[in-house]
């Protein structure tokens, strides 16, 4: 993958960490305080952003494990 198209790579990296921030994000915001200094949980965002972190660990995971056997071990029946 790395080998054959460097740009693609590069976004396919980028959009990774953005779902990986975009998940910490919301879950810093899923544990807001109201102007009177209670916390509050807010439900979607904390789904949302548990979602989004167990997709980009999933992901990761699946991406490194082709990484692995294309690149390193360098299989002959890679995409």
């Amino acid at each position: 993958m790395f080998r054959t198209n460097p740009l693609g790579s590069v976004v396919f990296l980028a959009s990774m960490a953005l779902i990986a921030v975009g998940g910490l994000v919301l879950l810093k915001t899923a544990f807001a305080r109201h102007a009177d200094g209670r916390r509050q949980v807010l439900w979607l965002p904390l789904a949302l952003g548990s979602l989004m972190l167990v997709g980009f660990v999933t992901l990761s995971g699946v991406f490194g494990h082709e990484v692995y056997e294309c690149e390193i071990l360098g299989t002959k029946v890679c995409d």
